[in-house]
C-alpha cells in the first residue's frame, strides 16, 4: 500500500497526514491482515515539481518533462533525493511499532526515466572520473580516436544518445543509470532500517525487462519480488513467464515473491503513446498462472489489484473485483487458487528448485546486444528463450544466473549471446568443461571485453580451448536470405534453415555435427561438439528458423549431461517443475492448454490437491494442475 501516495501523505512540504493510512492499517489489523508498505517516491507531488523544477527529468532535446505522469524525476537532483529520503523516514518512524506492517517495498518497478539533465551529465562525468582516473585511460578504453571523439576535458563528456554515440560510452551510461537508481533506493533503505528495523525490504522488478542490471538493484534488498502479467495471445507467453520466474529466483539465488499477479485484462496507453493490451483471463487461467509461479519459487503472492479503478490511467486494468465492487468469475478462480495453496502450504514451505542446468543471463550483454545487434532481429531475451523453450518441452528445470556464479553444482551450462565475457569467466567456463561439465555457446559469445570492445584475437578467444573451433568470419542476413542445413540421425535427417545470422566456423579438434548445405557456406559448421578434459563443449554458429531444432538439441545436451526428466514424453503445453527439500520432491504438472492432456506418471505419488495416490496414465483438465509428492530421489 501507499506506493503512489506521496501527496496523500505529504500534501505540502513538511506537512504530514497519516490519518487515512492509520485507519486502513488499523482495519487490516482488526481482521488479521498483514501490510507491506511501499515508499511513494515514483510519483512526486505537484508541489514538489512546482517548488523544485530541477527534480523533473529532462528529455534528449533538453526540454523538461511536464509533471502529470509518473517516473518523471531526475535521480541526480539533490532536492528530489532529499525529499525522498525524508518521506521514507517519516513513514518508517510512523509505523515502526506496528505488528501489522511486516515489510516494505522500495518505489515501484524501477527503470525510467533516464534524465538527460545537466545534473545527470555532471554526475556521469564524476562517475567516469572515479572509475577511469585519467582521460587518457578513458579515451583508450573507449577507442575515442574513432571519428575524432577524443576528450581533452572531463566536462566535454556528454550524456549519450545511444545510436549516435560510441557503444562503449553507451554501455557505461547504462551502468551509471543503474548505479543512480541503486543510490536512490539505498537512501530509502537506510531510513527504513534505521527507524523500522526487523522488517523485510523488497522491490518489484519486471521479469523480462533489461533496462537495469537487476543483480545490482537487488543487492541491498532482502529478496526479489516481481510483477507477472502473462495474459496475451502468444504460444510462448507461458514459457516466458516460466523463464522470468527462474531469472527472478536466480538474481539472489533464493525464492521470490509476486507483488503484482495478473487479475485479467489490461488495456492502457503508457507514456510515449505506448499501447499495452492483454486479453481477459479465461476460466481457471488465473489459478494456473498462480500455480506456475508457486512452482518456480514464489513464496508470496499478491494479486493486482483488489478492485478495478473508476478513474485514472489504469481504468481498464482488471482487479479481483470489478468497478462495482462485486466478486465475479475471476474472483472465483483466484479464491480457488488460494484455497488450494492452503492445502499444500506446509509441504511447500522450505522447498525450492535445485536444478542441474544453468543459463547464464547477463544484463550488460543484453545492453551490448541492444547497441550493436549485428542482425536486426537480435533480441537478447528472445535468444535465451530459444534454448529455454527446448528445456521446457523436455521437462528440465534451470537456474538462470549471473556469469560470475559458481558453476560447480551444475551438469549443464548454457551461455548464449554472452557478448561481454571477461577472461576470468571464459577460463571458468573452460574449467567447467574440463571437470566434466557440458557447455553450450553460440554466435557472438565471448566477442567483447568489459568496455564493449571486440577482442583483438581470433574468436572465440579463450573459449577456443574448450570449444575446439575458430571463427573465420560472421555475417548478418537479409529477411529473405537463408542457408539450408543438413542434419543426421540425431535430428531425424530433417532439413533446417539458417537465417538472420551466420558464422564461418572451422573445427580445430571439434566434431562437426551439422553443417551448411550451400555453396556460400561450404565447409563451415553449424553445430560442433568438442571433448575437452572430462566434458564436452557445443557450439551453434547460426540462428535456426525451426524451433524443433532447439528441442532436439536440448534433449541431446540434457542426455549427455546425465540429467533425466522425472516425467518423459510430456505433451506440448504441459509444464513440469520440481520444488524440493532434503526429504521430498514436489512435482508440479501444469497444463497450459485449453483442452485436456494426459501423460504417464512412472512412480507412485500422493497427489496433494485431490488427496489421491496416483500412478500410470493420468489426465489433467484444461488449465489444470497436479502436485505430486514423492520421497527425495524416488
Amino acid at each position: 500500500m501507499a506506493e503512489y501516495s506521496w501527496v496523500e501523505i505529504e500534501p505540502r512540504e513538511g506537512e504530514y497526514r497519516f490519518g487515512w493510512l492509520d485507519d486502513i492499517i488499523d482495519l487490516c489489523s482488526k481482521y488479521n491482515f498483514k501490510v507491506i508498505l511501499g515508499t511513494p517516491t515514483d510519483s512526486m507531488p505537484a508541489w514538489l515539481a512546482e517548488k523544485y523544477p530541477g527534480a523533473l527529468a529532462e528529455k534528449e532535446d533538453g526540454t523538461r518533462v511536464v509533471w502529470g505522469g509518473r517516473k518523471n524525476n531526475c535521480y541526480s537532483d539533490d532536492d528530489f533525493n532529499r525529499l525522498s529520503r525524508k518521506i521514507a523516514a517519516e513513514m518508517a518512524m510512523r509505523y515502526k511499532n506496528s505488528d501489522t506492517v511486516i515489510g516494505w517495498q522500495t518505489g515501484n518497478e524501477y527503470g525510467p526515466p533516464e534524465s538527460r539533465s545537466k545534473k545527470q551529465q555532471i554526475a556521469f562525468q564524476e562517475y567516469l572520473r572515479e572509475k577511469f582516473k585519467t582521460l587518457d585511460n578513458l579515451n583508450e578504453k573507449w577507442g575515442n580516436a574513432f571519428w575524432g571523439h577524443t576528450f581533452t576535458e572531463w566536462e566535454q563528456i556528454p550524456v549519450p544518445l545511444y545510436w549516435r554515440f560510441n557503444p562503449s560510452m553507451s554501455l557505461e551510461w547504462k551502468r551509471f543509470h543503474t548505479a543512480k537508481i541503486c543510490e536512490h533506493q539505498q537512501l530509502q533503505i537506510d531510513e527504513i532500517k534505521k527507524h523500522c528495523p526487523g522488517k523485510f525490504i523488497t522491490h518489484n522488478l519486471i521479469g523480462h525487462h533489461t533496462v537495469l542490471d537487476y543483480y545490482k538493484v537487488a543487492r541491498d534488498i532482502d529478496f526479489v519480488s516481481w510483477d507477472n502479467y502473462p495474459i496475451e495471445e502468444s504460444d510462448s507467453i507461458m514459457i516466458k513467464a516460466s523463464l522470468c520466474g527462474d531469472l527472478m529466483r536466480g538474481i539472489k539465488k533464493k525464492n521470490y515473491w509476486i507483488m503484482e499477479q495478473a487479475t485479467g485484462m489490461i488495456s492502457v496507453m503508457w507514456e510515449g503513446m505506448k499501447w499495452e493490451q492483454y486479453r481477459n483471463a479465461y476460466k481457471d487461467e488465473l489459478r494456473k498462472i498462480a500455480f506456475q509461479q508457486l512452482a518456480h519459487g514464489a513464496d508470496g503472492m499478491l494479486w493486482f489489484r483488489w478492485r478495478a479503478t473508476t478513474t485514472g490511467r489504469e481504468q481498464y486494468l482488471s482487479g479481483l473485483l470489478g468497478q462495482n465492487g462485486k466478486p465475479g468469475r475471476r474472483y472465483a478462480d483466484i479464491q480457488r487458487a488460494t484455497l488450494d495453496f492452503r492445502k499444500i502450504e506446509n509441504e511447500v514451505e522450505g522447498t525450492t528448485l535445485k536444478p542441474k542446468t544453468a543459463i547464464l543471463f547477463d544484463y550488460e550483454s543484453s545492453w551490448a546486444t541492444w547497441f550493436t545487434p549485428v542482425y536486426k532481429q537480435n533480441d537478447y531475451f528472445e535468444r535465451i528463450l530459444m534454448y529455454y523453450r527446448g528445456l521446457f518441452h523436455a521437462g528440465v528445470n534451470a537456474d538462470v544466473i549471473h556469469p560470475d556464479s559458481d558453476l560447480s553444482v551444475y551438469n549443464l551450462v548454457l551461455a548464449p549471446n554472452l557478448v561481454l565475457l571477461s577472461d576470468e569467466n571464459a577460463n571458468k567456463l573452460n574449467r567447467f568443461v574440463q571437470n566434466g561439465g557440458i557447455l553450450l555457446a553460440d554466435g557472438r559469445t565471448g566477442e567483447k571485453d568489459e568496455y564493449n570492445r571486440i577482442y583483438e584475437r581470433e574468436l572465440p578467444g579463450i573459449l577456443s580451448q574448450s570449444l575446439g573451433i575458430r571463427i573465420e568470419d560472421i555475417s548478418c542476413m537479409y529477411d529473405d536470405m537463408y542457408h539450408p542445413v543438413t542434419t543426421d540421425e540425431k535430428f531425424d535427417y530433417k532439413e533446417y534453415t539458417s537465417h538472420q545470422y551466420c558464422e564461418w566456423v572451422k573445427p580445430v579438434g571439434a566434431e562437426t555435427i551439422l553443417q551448411y548445405n550451400s555453396w556460400q557456406m561450404e565447409g563451415s559448421a553449424v553445430l560442433t561438439r568438442n571433448n575437452y578434459g572430462m566434458g564436452y563443449a557445443w557450439y551453434v554458429s547460426t540462428i535456426i528458423r525451426e524451433t524443433e531444432f532447439y528441442d532436439k538439441l536440448m534433449k541431446l545436451l540434457v542426455n549427455e549431461a546425465g540429467i533425466s526428466p522425472v516425467i518423459k514424453d510430456i505433451p506440448g503445453g504441459v509444464e513440469v517443475v520440481i520444488r524440493e527439500d532434503e526429504k521430498k520432491q514436489l512435482i508440479f504438472v501444469i497444463n497450459h492448454n485449453e483442452n485436456k492432456q494426459s501423460l504417464t506418471l512412472p512412480f507412485d505419488a500422493d497427489e496433494l490437491l485431490s488427496g489421491k495416490m496416483m500412478r500410470g496414465e493420468i489426465e489433467i483438465e484444461r488449465f489444470g494442475i497436479r502436485v505430486f509428492k514423492v520421497g527425495k530421489k524416488y
